[in-house]
């Protein structure tokens, strides 16, 4: 299973790949492996011009992914959250990882992925989201999402009130195309793609 899933990365890899057709400047956040397999694939390709990765506090998941990219000799720079305003023009394109995809295209992410893509979207800079295909959720849209529950406020603030959500949920309106392993799917084709056939729902 474990050798099905780095294969199945690194597919997802190449299939990001045949996005760009020149090097590329790509903001990204939090700590996911397809996002990093995407990224090292790219600069393989020599079509990485820099990868721009919010912190993504609290937990500076983003210096985490950093970290990894710069080990594997990718040109990225760590970008503060509150600036991703600041270098979205200069973009070339928004990708994250997906925790889940519903049917409708829309994608649960850790926080701060929906005002990436919204970011994005205002800029005209199409937005991406990289998962396995075990990730699409065949039986819930958005509107069957529920937040959990805060992580624990302290990691924000010690000495007062906090909130600290650490999922949200990105419209499909934002999302130019889900990566996988099996290609790049616009929202609108998630359904056909990964639905049940008809007449077989419970």
């Amino acid at each position: 299973m474990q050798r099905d899933l780095e294969e199945g990365r690194r597919k997802a890899g190449r299939n990001f790949v045949k996005l760009l057709e020149r090097p590329a400047t790509i903001l990204t956040l939090s700590r996911s492996t397809n996002v990093f397999e995407c990224l090292v694939a790219a600069h393989q390709k020599g079509l990485v011009q820099e990868a721009l990765v919010l912190e993504s506090r609290p937990l500076l998941e983003g210096v985490e992914l950093a970290r990894d990219l710069h080990g594997a000799g990718v040109p990225v720079a760590v970008i503060t959250d509150g600036a991703a305003g600041a270098f979205v023009a200069g973009a070339t394109l928004g990708l994250t990882g997906a925790d889940t995809v519903f049917l409708d295209g829309s994608v649960v992410n850790r926080s701060g992925t929906h005002a990436l893509a919204a970011l994005c979207r205002a800029a005209g800079k199409p937005f991406y989201a990289a998962c396995e295909t075990f990730k699409i959720d065949t039986t819930r849209s958005a509107r069957d999402w529920r937040p959990p529950p805060d992580e624990d406020p302290r990691q924000v603030a010690v000495d007062l009130p906090a909130r600290n959500p650490i999922f949200d949920l990105t419209p499909a309106t934002l999302v130019t195309g889900v990566v996988t392993e099996r290609g790049v799917f616009k929202p609108e084709m998630i359904r056909q793609a990964f639905g049940r056939p008809s007449g077989s729902e419970r």
